[in-house]
């Protein structure tokens, strides 16, 4: 393969000046069908035959594309006024074994007049094209001239396989009588530059292996064991659908494919000089199918997909596949390294006792404690208070100091703080700040600064708090399940950067599932932190913990076995600063899994779904939460829970046992103390539901009277709630900031659910929710930029002088509130607040119905007249 730098306004755009590999070059050979056919969607795939396809050298099409490129010609069909609207072509192109470790992919495309691209059977780009066609669809414009190249940078290098790979595109005509047709194509892949350092355990390199299915216990890891029962072979090895170009790769797993062993040791040994090399980290790359516990020198140093504690019967937490997906850490064990000979090894553990394979491979590095550190994540914020904010940043290779340089200005004119520990985790915290005051920053420390990064210093800055009681507005930006790494992703993080501009919301909320598959700290890295700098370095950080930032440890279900809480020992508990002993307003959590604050005149509470909730109501969340609303006494209050109480979209909430948990338990103890908004994701569809009060059973079970409001909420009279014990809440399902838009039969059959005022199954999407005085508006912003969905809730800030709570006028569904002086009407619903007395003229009154829990008096005798 050719590694090159390419020179075009791409690399500027993306990578700097970055290095890469050509994948696909210009002029070259490409296969073309131009018969007409509906090809369908297997024409995609890597291997199909290819035997009736024209071959012909890019640039391809007919008409006005250039003419000095031999065999660019295709055909259109024998009728000039009703040419084929669809053209095919595919490009193989091969990758060594194993991939080379690609942060993304830069696409240079030209296409007259339509194109969808396919990298091994998946889409990865569409230019010109509506979101769904078939090969009669027309491309929505004209696309001249033929020489204009597009550039994207596409997040699909994960796609990438060891071997033969393929390219496929499908270019579409604006109308049948089009006078030209061109499709040319060039990739390339963004290679990230491995650590600095020496390599201690390289590819290829001879191990030693028992396959015997025995247990080993502990000392095994040791340096010095008898080995000589052991196996020899050359990585990677395993067996199964491993790589067979490997000499000496293929081990055992006993005589019965149905009951292979579970687990298979490895060792490693390599030496090192006297004195030992000064080095700050390890550097540890590996590949496991499906889990894997790893030692230096007798030491464990690194978990993979395991438990927190095993033996050689434990299966892997989840199957891993493919097993060439290498897992890159920074580890600060470089203390465990001797003079003369170490031992690496490696324990791998099947997810099943019938899986058809498995694998290893594992390369050290020794990382120099010259290195100059760089950033691996960051910076991003946590915790902005009114007064104080929390400043966090990761490193790599050598473990430093802390520093933040602050200031109302870039002059950073405030006196730095600083902290003397040596980490590769950061955290600085800002005190004695003012409230709603924008400051910039700087990170370093003591004795270099770091740049800002990844633009200009003017937007590393993050703003304090509004003051407590604020009726000021401010912005929450709000999404869950995105954190995939792929073009989705990006689209909805851009459609976010585009409509707001300079006026970012004032934070960020995680609704879970925040990096896949499993939580670990290089998919926080690469699919969150890696994703997001621009808007975590100015935007403060509220995450919330969904089943996949547990690694979808266990399964929330009836009758498991497993601990409650889940382990805490998964990324998301590093990563994050949260308000656990209430420092930002709430009660204290004494827990990162849950945890509330205030910010201006809302009180926000963050639940923990997957690894708490049970069927007890005496849980230790439900008593924190018990407490932590009956303590509130802010006019809005907002829940986060990753698991949604309703939705019938790609997760059923009537057959969920955590989404049934959360509706049964918590949403009655939520809707008593009259919660106005409750957001959630897990299922990866948009759903809101009409303002509801009551329903805690299954879809069926859902009465007229629960809907308090059955409009769409988006037109006066609003969702409408009296401001001293106003009753009704909204449910939000947003799992669509990456991992959304799922195709009708990904959806229950059920769909929508009845509950809902709104449902789409076929967009990705975040939310913009600005809380204002007496409302709140919510807006569903799309991967496209259109608003597609928005409400508002309202909350009169006036005390109603009457002590009658609520009306419901009309029918039953529409809602409006009395007081401040306003009456009930005619066939009204009226409802008495407990423990008071009200005086009433009801001569001309007709209520239809009425709640007494107080007590009414009527004046000069009067009655009132009941509708029956």
């Amino acid at each position: 393969m050719k590694r090159i730098i390419l020179f075009f306004s791409i690399l500027y755009s993306y990578c700097g000046f970055g290095t890469v590999d050509s994948l696909i070059t210009n002029h070259s050979s490409w296969r073309f069908l131009d018969n007409g056919s509906n090809q369908g969607t297997a024409w995609t795939a890597l291997s199909i035959n290819e035997s009736a396809w024209g071959t012909g050298t890019t640039i391809l099409g007919y008409g006005d594309v250039d003419t000095d490129l031999s065999g660019h010609q295709v055909g259109y069909g024998g009728n000039p006024s009703n040419k084929y609207i669809t053209t095919y072509f595919r490009k193989h192109f091969t990758l060594s074994n194993p991939v080379p470790s690609y942060s993304s992919l830069n696409l240079s495309l030209i296409s007259d007049d339509g194109a969808v691209v396919y990298l091994n059977g998946t889409e990865i780009y569409r230019q010109n094209m509506p979101a769904s066609s078939n090969y009669l669809t027309l491309a929505p414009a004209t696309s001249d001239p033929e020489r204009v190249w597009i550039n994207a940078n596409l997040n699909y290098a994960n796609l990438l396989v060891a071997g033969d790979n393929v390219i496929a595109v499908e270019v579409h005509q604006n109308a049948v009588n089009s006078s030209d047709l061109a499709m040319n194509l060039l990739l390339a892949a963004n290679v990230i530059p491995p650590p600095a350092g020496d390599s201690l355990v390289t590819n290829h390199s001879s191990w030693r292996f028992l396959d015997n299915g025995s247990n080993q216990g502990t000392a095994w890891t040791a340096i010095s064991i008898n080995e000589s029962a052991w196996g020899t072979g050359t990585t990677i090895l395993g067996y199964g659908d491993v790589d067979t170009d490997l000499p000496g790769h293929q081990i055992g797993y006993g005589g019965d494919p149905s009951n292979k062993y579970i687990t298979t040791y490895f060792r490693k040994h390599f030496t090192l000089s006297n004195p030992i090399p000064s080095y700050s980290s390890l550097n540890l790359s590996l590949i496991s199918d499906d889990g894997a516990v790893v030692y230096l020198n007798g030491t464990e140093i690194y978990r993979q997909n395991m438990p927190a504690s095993s033996d050689y019967t434990t299966l892997a937490l989840t199957a891993s596949d493919p097993e060439r997906a290498w897992i890159d850490v920074t580890l600060n064990h470089a203390n465990l390294l001797v003079a003369g000979d170490n031992v690496i090894a490696v324990e791998v553990h099947q997810n099943t006792v019938n899986s058809s394979d498995i694998a290893m491979n594992l390369l050290l590095k020794g990382i120099p404690s010259s290195n100059i550190p760089i950033i691996t994540r960051g910076p991003y914020l946590q915790m902005i208070n009114t007064t104080s904010a929390v400043v966090r940043w990761q490193t790599a290779y050598q473990a430093t100091n802390s520093k933040v340089s602050y200031g109302l200005t870039t002059s950073y004119t405030s006196p730095p703080v600083t902290n003397a520990a040596l980490t590769t985790e950061h955290s600085i915290t800002l005190t004695g700040l003012t409230p709603n005051t924008k400051y910039f920053y700087q990170i370093g420390t003591t004795t270099v600064n770091f740049p800002n990064v990844p633009v200009s210093g003017l937007e590393t800055y993050f703003k304090t708090a509004l003051p407590a009681g604020t009726t000021a507005d401010f912005t929450v930006w709000t999404m869950g399940d995105f954190g995939r790494g792929n073009q989705k992703q990006l689209d909805v993080k851009q459609a976010y950067l585009n409509y707001t501009g300079a006026n970012k919301a004032d934070f960020w909320v995680m609704l879970g599932d925040n990096a896949y598959e499993n939580g670990s700290a290089s998919e926080y890295t690469t699919k969150n932190f890696n994703v997001y700098p621009e808007i975590l370095k100015n935007t403060p950080v509220v995450p919330i913990l969904g089943n996949h930032d547990y690694a979808n440890y266990g399964d929330s279900m009836p009758g498991t076995t497993l601990p409650l809480p889940y382990p805490d020992t998964y990324e998301y508990f590093n990563a994050y600063t949260v308000p656990t002993n209430g420092e930002l307003g709430g009660v204290a959590s004494s827990t990162k899994r849950y945890y509330s604050y205030n910010y201006g005149n809302v009180h926000f509470i963050v639940l923990d779904s997957y690894g708490v909730v049970t069927n007890n109501t005496t849980n230790p969340m439900y008593l924190w939460l018990q407490s932590d609303l009956a303590a509130n006494t802010k006019k809005w209050t907002v829940c986060f829970v990753h698991h949604a109480p309703y939705s019938k979209g790609t997760h059923d909430s009537d057959d969920s046992f955590g989404m049934k948990a959360i509706r049964e338990n918590f949403l009655p103890l939520l809707e008593s103390y009259s919660v106005d908004l409750v957001l959630s994701g897990h299922s990866h569809v948009y759903e809101r539901s009409f303002l509801l009060k009551g329903h805690y059973g299954v879809e069926n079970t859902l009465l007229p009277s629960m809907k308090i409001n059955s409009t769409q909420g988006n037109t006066p009279p609003y969702y409408t709630k009296n401001s001293v014990n106003g009753i009704g809440t909204v449910y939000v399902v947003c799992g669509i900031g990456g991992d959304g838009g799922t195709p009708p039969n990904g959806i229950n059959s059920s769909w929508p659910h009845n509950a809902m005022a709104v449902s789409y199954n076929d967009r990705w999407g975040s939310m913009l929710i600005t809380f204002e005085s007496d409302t709140i508006v919510a807006k569903l912003l799309s991967s496209t930029g259109s608003i597609d969905d928005s409400f508002k809730i309202v909350k009169s800030s006036c005390v109603p002088t009457s002590t009658i709570e609520s009306v419901t006028s009309g029918d039953w569904n529409t809602a409006s509130t009395w007081g401040c002086g306003t009456i009930p009407t005619t066939g009204s619903m009226v409802t008495i607040k407990a423990g008071h007395t009200v005086t009433l003229n009801a001569n001309t009154y007709e209520i239809k119905k009425i709640y007494i829990l107080g007590t009414l008096k009527y004046l000069n005798n009067s009655q009132l007249k009941l509708q029956h």
